[in-house]
């Protein structure tokens, strides 16, 4: 499916089923408990269809969710797992729209850098939300080619496998300043994970720190050494050494492990 097309487009021309449009009304209301003003092709999305229904023909990995689904979807991140809450950043910074059968989201990146992209929130590590496509017709075009073959695997197109371009230098410099500035675990995990994501190529000693995570009780995120253990050992040797022994050291005094 071509990425040329835009996601009404592409959907129409899969012939995947769709719920009718969306009235103003209930768009308004979305942007009301988001507490956002949601991009133009966002609103030309949903005037086009109301989302997906679950379990109707060929269906994408991740459907887009009706209006109602998404304002439900809301809530969950505010009172079930609070990510609005502990992570600043997400508020008003991003929108779920998409699921799947398993409990998980995608977001779309409404802020920064990284306006415009496409992530996954996985319901396991809910903290580790970084861009995986550039633009909601990528995005799109690889759910329909998955929805296609029958697959739940999907192809990514962010960030680059090879050298780095503009777009991923200026979303790996705006999580390395915002991990500088963290003040709690959620959020250190949060921009840890987006720095690991989005490391170009050639800027591994950016990710020292994140060998040694800041550890806060009570945090669902993580405690333990890990983020970048298996890439920064492979990659810079004895220059980690030190970070990790900090982070060994640490970690038994409190008795993590």
């Amino acid at each position: 499916m071509s990425a040329e097309l835009t996601p009404a487009e592409q959907v129409r021309r899969a012939g995947l089923a769709v719920n009718p449009p969306v009235t103003q009304a209930a768009f308004d209301a979305l942007e009301d408990v988001w507490g956002v003003e949601l991009p133009q092709e966002l609103h030309t999305l949903y005037c086009d269809h109301d989302g997906q229904p679950e379990g109707k023909g060929v269906a994408m990995p991740f459907r887009l969710l009706s209006v109602s689904e998404a304002i439900a979807a809301h809530e969950e991140m505010t009172l079930d797992v609070p990510l609005l809450d502990d992570l600043p950043d997400l508020q008003q910074g991003i929108v779920v729209l998409w699921g799947d059968v398993g409990g998980n989201f995608m977001v779309y990146f409404l802020r920064g850098a990284r306006r415009g992209m496409v992530g996954e929130l996985h319901h396991e590590i809910p903290w580790s939300i970084a861009p995986q496509w550039r633009s909601l017709e990528n995005f799109y075009a690889a759910m329909i080619e998955a929805a296609q073959d029958k697959e739940y695997c999907y192809p990514t197109d962010f960030p680059n496998q090879g050298p780095a371009d503009t777009q991923q230098l200026a979303a790996f410099a705006e999580a390395k300043a915002a991990l500088a500035e963290a003040q709690t675990a959620y959020e250190y995990d949060y921009w840890s994970a987006n720095l690991l994501k989005l490391c170009p190529v050639g800027e591994s000693p950016a990710l020292l720190p994140l060998l040694t995570p800041l550890v806060e009780e009570g945090s669902y995120a993580s405690t333990h050494v890990p983020f970048a253990t298996e890439k920064l050992m492979s990659e810079l040797g004895a220059a980690a050494m030190p970070y990790l022994r900090e982070a060994l050291a640490s970690n038994l005094e409190q008795g993590i492990f």
